[in-house]
């Protein structure tokens, strides 16, 4: 089968029938099979021409008819052959560039859609940035200008010659003073550490030595009130060894005890209680009556937040302990939260891995 170029613009056929006495006579039919099926009217033209024929395979048929009748057609068989755009080849690349278009509109698409996704996420940020500002400005106001006002009184007493017992004033003077200074400390600490600007000192230590030893200074701060008892469980393995900032998980039990010595009534019982499984180890503070309400379970770790029923019990402290401790313990990548006591107030547990 004889194959043309796609170039091929113009086809000519020519033929002749072997008839010697009376070749005027001779009729032809022709026929061009892919472009169709019948036959020519028969004529004495010797030739014809197809042109522009598309791309394909093609069978050009003739046959000549005498006196004495038809012969068989006699046909030449030829293939025109697809332009460059037209081959297989060419239909990969076109589908594969396609595809490279499609993906590409996609992804700059979805970059697009990142990008902006991160520009509302910022502006949202930043919008709750300014509330939590405004907030935490609004809320350390009003806790600091409570001991500010106590001051003021008690300068003015002393200005004035009002007080009698002027010893009993400077000591609570300083008292006020320490308490606005501790406050302060602990709104920086706070501040540092949503900013995340407050390192982790991570190193390995031995659990099992480091919560002794604070039990037994949990144990001495006890015995100094003459207010209560600490008991103490540890079910961990001797060979526990855990990734962790040893001072600020300490700072963490620091906060979480005193704020049980603040809003526990004599005689007060704390229990500590420490267990393990093969991912976590549990670290859990429970103290005595009274206990808080199933909805500020919920809220004891927030900024500032003192539970109403109980605020005739506070003792000092800054309402800030136990935001900073959440945060310290998020930072570990463990969790921290609050339950019903079986002792009658409240349990705080703290899960970190392993």
């Amino acid at each position: 089968m004889t194959k043309l170029p796609a170039t091929t613009f113009q086809l000519r056929f020519q033929y002749s029938a072997q008839e010697w006495k009376n070749p005027e006579r001779i009729m032809y039919q022709t026929r061009l099979v892919g472009v169709s099926d019948y036959w020519s009217e028969p004529s004495n033209q010797s030739e014809i021409t197809y042109t522009q024929l598309a791309a394909g395979e093609y069978e050009f048929q003739v046959r000549a008819s005498a006196p004495y009748g038809a012969d068989e057609y006699t046909s030449f068989s030829f293939i025109i052959l697809p332009p460059w755009w037209q081959t297989w080849w060419a239909y990969t690349l076109a589908l594969l560039l396609l595809i490279g278009v499609i993906y590409g509109a996609l992804k700059w698409r979805f970059e697009f859609l990142q990008k902006q996704q991160r520009i509302r996420d910022r502006a949202e940020f930043s919008e709750a940035l300014l509330q939590r500002k405004k907030q935490l400005l609004a809320e350390v106001s009003h806790e600091i200008r409570t001991p500010l006002s106590v001051l003021k009184m008690q300068i003015e007493g002393l200005e004035y010659n009002l007080i009698e017992d002027t010893e009993k004033t400077y000591e609570l003077l300083h008292r006020r003073i320490s308490d606005i200074n501790h406050m302060i400390a602990d709104i920086d600490q706070l501040a540092m550490t949503e900013l995340s600007e407050l390192s982790l000192n991570v190193k390995q230590m031995d659990a099992v030595t480091w919560l002794k030893n604070w039990t037994l200074d949990a144990q001495n701060r006890m015995d100094q009130t003459a207010e209560g008892r600490f008991d103490y469980m540890l079910d961990l393995p001797m060979s526990l060894i855990v990734d962790a900032d040893k001072e600020r998980l300490t700072q963490v039990l620091n906060n979480v005890l005193s704020n049980s010595l603040r809003y526990s009534t004599p005689p007060i019982l704390i229990e500590c209680k420490a267990t393990y499984s093969e991912t976590h180890y549990v670290i859990s503070l429970s103290d005595s009556a009274p206990g808080v309400s199933e909805e500020e379970l919920a809220l004891i770790f927030s900024r500032l937040y003192q539970s109403e029923r109980n605020k005739s019990l506070f003792k000092g402290g800054t309402g800030l302990g136990l935001a900073i401790s959440e945060d310290l313990i998020n930072r570990h990548g463990g969790m921290i939260e609050a339950s019903h006591s079986p002792l009658g107030g409240v349990t705080v547990n703290i899960t970190l891995p392993r």
